[in-house]
């Protein structure tokens, strides 16, 4: 009969008995139910999707941003450009 320190108490154990004679905790520990291991890598799966999407997101937005509108001129004026059409600062065609 192989005895063996209890996980939680550390009394010497039989491996062969169903719980420890002190705690009542089982040598082998306690099995965990398949739903609850399924909840858990649901779970995981989420996080670990959703890290990767906002990663992806950032990447997006940050190459695939837009051109800025407003363009410096020589004199210092701001004009923006809508859709080929450039307007001053007083919004009049220039």
């Amino acid at each position: 009969m192989a005895l063996e320190p209890c996980k939680v108490c550390g009394s010497l154990t039989s491996m062969k008995a169903d719980t420890c004679p002190h705690c009542g905790f089982p040598p082998t520990g306690r099995k965990r139910s398949p739903m609850f291991i399924w909840t858990g890598r649901i779970l995981a799966f989420a996080v670990i999707l959703s890290l990767i999407l906002s990663v992806f997101s950032l990447l997006r937005a940050y190459f695939l941003a837009p051109p800025d509108p407003f363009q410096q001129q020589e004199d210092g004026r701001l004009t923006r450009s809508i859709s080929g059409i450039a307007l001053n600062s007083t919004g009049n065609h220039s």
